[in-house]
């Protein structure tokens, strides 16, 4: 209740701040839009321009929807669209933490898995390996002229739209008729620059050039390409998992650790980390791109596009490890926050990640006006979506004895500590022995073809309007992993100071004054290669390709929405139907015990839905619009969940197994929106909105025991543990959001009246599902949805004087669950809430040519992982430091 409070009190803040300027910036003369000064009749630029063009949008739209403009995308430094899209109400990202980008969208408390992204009204396949998202890192912010984030939902839209549907709207050479160049080029500079390698240029750099010609310019054609580079490095600290001891008094003690069960209550005891790990990452990122589109527009009645693009983002990611864990569980306390094992052990690992995501895409579209309210359009769209990751893994640990035992030393910077008690021991290479060098390849590959066909009839004024369409979108989505492992032969002795280890350590800020020590890969490589006798091939690799899946999807839908205006009403209603069929193929062994022979096992499934909606506007005045809507969509289920497999494990009599389950079925929700939304004058609006989500058909892992089970290949039965997706419970979600936009504070004196503010506040209850836990027996209502923050809150506060302006940027997101625990909810991991702040400062040379400085984190936010009771124990906290960037823009 008392984070309810403390939630509610920071966006009424935040939003009564900005409505007390909005409310001050209205005198009574201003109250209508008919005695305010038209748009057109303003001349803005940058920050104040953008909001007059979402404001514009907004109003414009038949569903309650937001925008942000291409000029105010590039307003503040970003590493991909993601950055920029956090400004807009309702959306919060969840940020890779490898990468410290945001990648993910949540949208109305809701996880990637209930949103739907689409180029130009097309759905954009998936980057990823086992999940139907697009990776907004991915994608420039380039790419977009205007971002629509549509929150409710219209039946000539994708169906996956339980969140709402993202839109991007792609640039066109008719925005500029003739020649038009324009671009930018940065400078970026990094307070943490890489320390094992060198630290070539930074920055991010964009070229926009179309030209229209012919007779009557009905001809057009854009090219757009980008380039972004960062070198950079990330220091993560990580402690998992937590053991919790009974501490009782002063002196010393020794007491056994408790064991964990569903129902164990561990407040009042003293967490300790099984494991305390730091992670060093040298890290190059590149994001190049490249999109090209031919136009033809008679002015008249026909029009036609074909495009194409090519998007990536490469992650070259060095990370060094070393780590001490305890082996005894019991430990003897010096006091609340000292205490002692009897045995523990170090490990010294490196990983090379090389991640390749990657979209591609072609597109040609046309339209033809039948009469002036009528058009007939078709677009015909095929698209890649790639992902690939190559791992090279070297490992070394020491044995479990007591010189390698650690010391728990309570709330270093805030952490829970472990540290070892022989730190000559710990950090000599002679004492780890190698266990394997790893060469491992993940691989996901989307192909997605789709068309679709519309006949729009458009009301002119009052009257009646409808559409109708037909679609087909197929999704052929293959995964694979393969590797090879060479374990150290019995007796090799290859340890890591003959192996290879790297000159100079680093000593982190949290390691109690402990340097450590790191593995040279590339000299180890060169060992291994030199040495092959001391290796052998780890006989149970083959059983990685149980991960290994194809699937086949299609989804065949057809639509009819009619529409009619009358004055202030307008009316909107349709149906969506939908045939989604599912093809998939995975591999088991042949016996179940095989690790060399697997068999292909197919499976096919299909439902049919049908999906309303209804929508809702009218205005109660020229400036005051109230929105209403209902409507039901779905959320598909992830690849993973419908198709991959993991391998069957026999000890004794007992097996297990997680399995996927293809025949599971999409989450469904009927969706209720209402808004308000004041237009007082160009430049301004004051918007609320209510929504309410019913989720039906949540997905779970559930866990089921059967016993006396027959398992092929074996003799006599088995205690057979399986655990498989699962449509199981449902789901609410409420959420209200503030918006206010301000373009000028007209009512501040002299220069101040130059000042701006955007500013937007979302808060969510969540009613979640239980799950059972892996008892088997018991159940715990989960506390929210994954992936999902509960609040967000955005503010811009924005300046324009003659040839200078600036603005500063804050974003906060509420905390973030990631994974759900079954063995007792103090293991549940989660995003901390997050605090940033980013700023510009642009001076106009000349018309056309502006000078730019940006800063991006200046709070130096971190992204933490955390978990314990109520969130307070430190699961991994990763640091990647500010960003300044320097250049110019120009266009002309």
């Amino acid at each position: 209740m008392a984070g309810s409070r403390r939630l509610a009190a920071r966006g009424a803040v935040l939003m009564t701040g900005a409505a007390t300027a909005a409310l001050l910036a209205l005198s009574p003369g201003q109250a209508r839009a008919d005695d305010a000064p038209q748009v057109s009749e303003i001349v803005v630029t940058g920050e104040a321009y953008s909001i007059q063009k979402a404001i514009n949008a907004k109003r414009a739209a038949t569903a309650v929807s937001d925008s942000i403009s291409a000029s105010e995308m590039g307003s503040i430094p970003e590493f991909g669209l993601g950055e920029a899209l956090m400004r807009v109400p309702g959306v919060a990202f969840q940020i890779n933490n490898g990468r410290g980008e945001a990648q993910f969208m949540t949208l109305r408390g809701l996880n990637p898995d209930y949103n739907s992204v689409t180029l130009d009204g097309i759905a954009l396949p998936s980057t990823e390996e086992t999940r139907r998202q697009v990776s907004f890192d991915v994608l420039p912010s380039i790419i977009a002229d205007q971002v629509s984030v549509y929150k409710t939902y219209t039946a000539d839209q994708p169906s996956d739209a339980i969140g709402g549907v993202t839109d991007l709207k792609t640039h066109s050479a008719f925005d500029h008729p003739g020649l038009f160049v324009a671009g930018h080029v940065d400078y970026a500079s990094w307070d943490n620059k890489r320390t094992f390698q060198d630290n070539p240029l930074s920055g991010q750099g964009d070229l926009r050039i179309s030209k229209t010609f012919g007779a009557n310019d009905q001809f057009g054609v854009l090219a757009l390409a980008s380039y972004y580079v960062r070198y950079s490095n990330s220091l993560n600290s990580y402690s998992l998992p937590y053991s919790y001891y009974n501490y009782s008094g002063a002196g010393t003690q020794t007491v056994n650790a408790t064991a964990l069960t569903p129902t164990t209550n561990v407040n009042g005891l003293t967490p300790i980390p099984d494991r305390r790990r730091w992670y060093y990452y040298d890290n190059r990122r590149i994001r190049p791109g490249g999109y090209l589109k031919f136009e033809y527009d008679d002015h008249e009645r026909f029009s036609a596009h074909l495009s194409g693009g090519a998007f990536e983002h490469t992650n070259d990611e060095d990370r060094y490890s070393q780590y001490v864990n305890r082996g005894a569980a019991t430990a003897t306390f010096n006091g609340p926050n000292q205490a002692t094992f009897a045995t523990g052990s170090a490990e010294s690992d490196f990983d090379l990640y090389h991640q390749y995501r990657n979209i591609t895409f072609i597109q040609a579209d046309a339209a033809y006006k039948l009469d002036e309210a009528t058009r007939l359009q078709a677009v015909a769209n095929y698209a890649r979506g790639f992902y690939r990751q190559d791992t090279t893994e070297d490992v070394f640990t020491t044995p479990t004895n007591a010189t390698f035992a650690p010391v728990y030393v309570g709330n270093v910077q805030g952490i829970p500590l472990l540290s070892p008690a022989n730190p000559a021991a710990f950090g000599n290479p002679a004492n780890y022995l190698q266990n394997y060098h790893l060469l491992a390849t993940d691989k996901s590959v989307t192909k997605v073809p789709q068309v679709r066909i519309d006949l729009i009839h458009e009301a002119d004024g009052d009257g009646f309007g409808y559409r109708v369409g037909l679609s087909h979108k197929e999704t052929r989505q293959q995964f694979s992993y393969n590797e090879v492992r060479l374990n150290a032969a019995p007796g090799a002795n290859v340890t890591l100071a003959r192996a290879g280890v790297l000159d100079g350590s680093i000593t982190p800020p949290d390691s109690n004054g402990q340097a450590l020590t790191f593995v040279d890969p590339a000299a180890v490589a060169s060992f291994v290669a030199a040495n092959p006798s001391l290796y052998v091939l780890n006989n149970s690799t083959a059983r990685n390709t149980l991960n290994n899946f194809f699937l086949r999807e299609k989804i065949d839908g057809g639509y009819a929405e009619a529409s009619y205006r009358s004055g202030p009403l307008y009316l909107q209603g349709g149906l969506r139907y939908e045939r989604t069929t599912e093809e998939i193929t995975n591999f088991q062994p042949s016996p179940l015990t095989s690790t060399t022979n697997f068999a292909a096992v197919q499976s096919n499934s299909g439902y049919s839905k049908p999906l309303p909606e209804v929508n809702v506007s009218y205005d109660l005045s020229d400036t005051v619009r109230l929105r209403a809507a209902v409507s039901q969509t779905l959320a598909r289920p992830r690849y993973s969940d419908l198709a991959q497999n993991v391998a069957l494990t026999l000890s004794g009599s007992q097996a297990t197994e997680t399995v996927a389950n293809p025949g599971l079925q999409p989450r469904e929700a009927i969706n209720y929106d209402l808004s308000f939304e004041w237009y007082p004058q160009a430049g301004a609006s004051v918007s609320v909105a209510l929504f309410e989500k019913d989720i039906q058909h949540e997905i779970f892992a559930l866990t089921t025991t059967q016993q006396g089970v027959p398992l092929p290949g074996q003799t006599g039965t088995f205690t057979l543990t399986t655990t498989r997706p699962s449509n199981l419970g449902d789901a609410k979600v409420r959420g209200i959001e503030f918006g206010v936009n301000l373009a000028r504070l007209d009512f501040l004196p002299g220069r101040l009246a130059n000042l701006g503010v955007s500013a937007n506040a979302t808060l969510i209850q969540m009613d979640a599902p239980s799950m059972q836990m892996a008892d088997g027996v018991t159940y715990r209502q989960l506390p929210q949805l994954l992936e999902s923050a509960k609040d967000a809150e955005n503010l811009t506060v924005f300046y324009h004087e003659g040839k200078l302006s600036g603005e500063v940027a804050y974003n906060h997101t509420g905390k973030m669950p990631l994974a759900f625990d079954r063995t007792n909810a103090v293991n549940d991991q989660w995003y901390r809430a997050t605090d940033t702040l980013d700023a510009q400062l642009s001076y106009q040379i000349r018309r056309g040519l502006e000078l730019r400085l940006q800063a991006k984190n200046l709070t130096n936010e971190t992204n933490q992982k955390i978990v314990g009771p109520g969130q307070n124990l430190n699961y991994s906290l990763l640091e990647n430091g500010r960003a300044y960037y320097a250049g110019v823009s120009f266009a002309f």
